[in-house]
């Protein structure tokens, strides 16, 4: 018993031996490598030091400060920009708060009423007229109305002819509107010591005003200009527009429209009469034989 108490305690000797040893030696790897941090740590500082010790200060100021300065700018740019936008957003909302006031009290012009003219006085001056010369009249009786709110100032009528889909027309959107321009500047400045039949100064809303100096001419040599001279017969359309000026507004404001000319004419069938869309160029048409059949699609713009 006394040799195995022994044997057992020196077994335990040895294995606390080896513990302290093992414990020891981490204490010795762990202090080699503080000694080698502060060894590294003191070269890297005397190696460091002389830079900072000769460093130029004023210009790391300066640099610092020109970056809190690009800093600020891109601030205040980012919200100047976000007010900007804000303000654009605003601008438009009152555009169009304006634009809606200004539709609402502005003038509209438009047809009344429009037939073939027929003189109080001279019973041959209706309808379409020929009087064997080379040229056809057809004069317009125009009744204007404003609808609007506000008065309608300089109004004037503009009419442009062609003969159907015989002519061909390849813009007419743009001759329509070219001849509604060319009134703005088809009349002087007024006040002028002349009359003008065509130019109504001034209308007021619920307003009408007869027009009855605009007409079409049919002249021979616009009909030689088709492809069979108009021997066959023409059609015959006209367009125009209603150009007038709000108080309030730069740009003028204009009604479109379009017409084609009809003739009524016997027919052997009930009721007897029919529409003819063509017309023999000489051949006299009477005012009360004549219809005017509007045609939206061929009119130009309105605003």
């Amino acid at each position: 018993m006394a040799l195995r108490s022994a044997a057992e305690a020196g077994a335990q000797l040895i294995v606390r031996s080896f513990a302290c040893l093992r414990e020891q030696a981490a204490k010795t790897r762990r202090s080699t490598r503080l000694i080698s941090w502060r060894i590294t740590a003191k070269t890297w500082w005397r190696r460091v030091w002389p830079r900072i010790k000769n460093w130029s200060w004023t210009a790391t100021w300066t640099a610092i400060g020109i970056c809190v300065m690009a800093l600020f700018t891109i601030g205040i740019y980012l919200v100047g920009r976000e007010q900007w936008q804000t303000f654009q957003q605003q601008l438009t909302a009152m555009q169009g708060q304006l634009d809606a006031m200004e539709a609402d009290q502005r003038p509209w012009v438009k047809i009344q009423n429009l037939e073939p003219y027929q003189s109080p006085i001279d019973p041959q001056l209706a309808g379409l007229r020929f009087h064997g010369s080379p040229m056809g009249v057809l004069p317009l009786d125009f009744l204007l109305k404003n609808v609007g709110h506000s008065p309608a100032f300089d109004v004037r009528v503009a009419v442009g002819q062609f003969f159907g889909y015989g002519e061909q027309k390849t813009d007419l959107a743009k001759e329509e509107q070219e001849r509604c321009a060319a009134l703005d500047t088809a009349y002087p400045q007024r006040p002028m010591v002349v009359e003008s039949a065509n130019l109504i100064p001034v209308l007021f809303p619920g307003d009408e005003a007869p027009n009855t100096n605009t007409g079409l001419f049919i002249l021979r040599t616009q009909l030689d200009k088709l492809e069979d001279q108009g021997k066959n017969g023409f059609q015959l359309w006209f367009y125009g527009c209603i150009r007038y000026k709000f108080a309030n507004s730069k740009e003028p404001h204009q009604t479109s429209f379009a017409y084609q000319v009809v003739h009524i004419v016997d027919a052997p069938v009930p009721p007897g009469k029919a529409m003819d869309l063509f017309f023999k160029f000489g051949e006299d048409i009477p005012a009360d034989k004549i219809r005017l059949r509007p045609q939206p699609m061929a009119s130009g713009i309105t605003n």
